[in-house]
């Protein structure tokens, strides 16, 4: 999977290990890559070894060379095209990914290797469905809280804004379980204090735009917040937990913390569930 995205006025894209290790490997069908990539993944001079416990972790890359190299790849999934989708939708998807696939390889079994030579877009397009369909449960899990991923810590450049004051704004991350607030002026936290009236506010705000920006059924619940190690941000951390399908149609009727929320927000009184 990938993710684009805008910081301090440049593109930047992160892309998972094992999307990478499948490029490196030549699984896709494309040995192409910029050597900016190499220099990236192996600055260090060390082995690079992806297994379980990475292999879904991200990897930036910020030279335009790169950012465009990976948006020419169709067959790993961009998050941010699929992250507001339903659970329903989700499904939907995947199953027209399959079912794609499944078309072309019946079409395309039938011809020679001389054929096939001029039907390269065909083939690629047959890799990038296997790989969506394949890719999309994991997604869904992920939104649905089923499953944990180390999404970049950053603000997302196409996100949702959660609140701000003088001196501090509060935005949606590419995290979708994290808020970020940060300094408008773009200095550290310390040089001044946030008041804990203002991330109440955030904390509320955020619940319901995050409950709002995933369309899939998981509860929001409350969040707890810490410093990014750069000092840079607070990070508030909501709690998600999965909603089995047999009880989304109540879901559906009552998400309690976020109504509370949403009437904190509105000024109506608070009404004990």
């Amino acid at each position: 999977m990938k993710l684009f995205n805008i910081e301090n006025g440049k593109e930047k894209v992160y892309v998972q290990y094992q999307d990478i290790m499948e490029i490196i490997n030549g699984e896709m069908g494309n040995n192409g890559f910029p050597a900016s990539l190499m220099d990236k993944l192996f600055a260090s001079g060390e082995p690079l070894f992806v297994s379980d416990h990475n292999r879904w972790d991200f990897v930036e890359f910020d030279k335009p060379e790169d950012v465009e190299y990976f948006r020419s790849q169709k067959w790993i999934l961009d998050i941010k095209e699929y992250r507001g989708l339903s659970f329903e939708e989700l499904q939907a998807k995947g199953g027209e990914a399959a079912e794609k696939h499944n078309e072309l390889c019946l079409e395309l079994r039938e011809l020679s290797e001389e054929e096939l030579d001029g039907r390269q877009e065909d083939v690629a397009a047959v890799i990038a469905y296997r790989n969506i369909y394949h890719t999309l449960p994991e997604l869904s899990h992920v939104l649905r809280g089923f499953k944990k991923m180390n999404f970049p810590v950053v603000p997302d450049s196409d996100g949702y804004d959660c609140g701000s004051n003088d001196e501090y704004e509060a935005v949606s991350s590419l995290d979708p379980n994290k808020i970020i607030i940060r300094r408008k002026d773009g200095q550290p936290l310390n040089k001044g204090k946030v008041s804990r009236k203002f991330i109440k506010e955030v904390i509320a705000n955020g619940a319901v735009g995050m409950s709002e920006a995933r369309a899939t059924y998981c509860t929001v619940g409350n969040a707890k917040y810490s410093i990014s190690e750069d000092g840079m941000y607070i990070v508030l951390t909501y709690r998600v937990e999965p909603i089995l399908m047999k009880e989304e149609a109540e879901f559906k009727k009552n998400n309690t913390f976020v109504k509370r929320m949403k009437r904190k927000l509105s000024g109506q009184p608070e009404i004990m569930e």
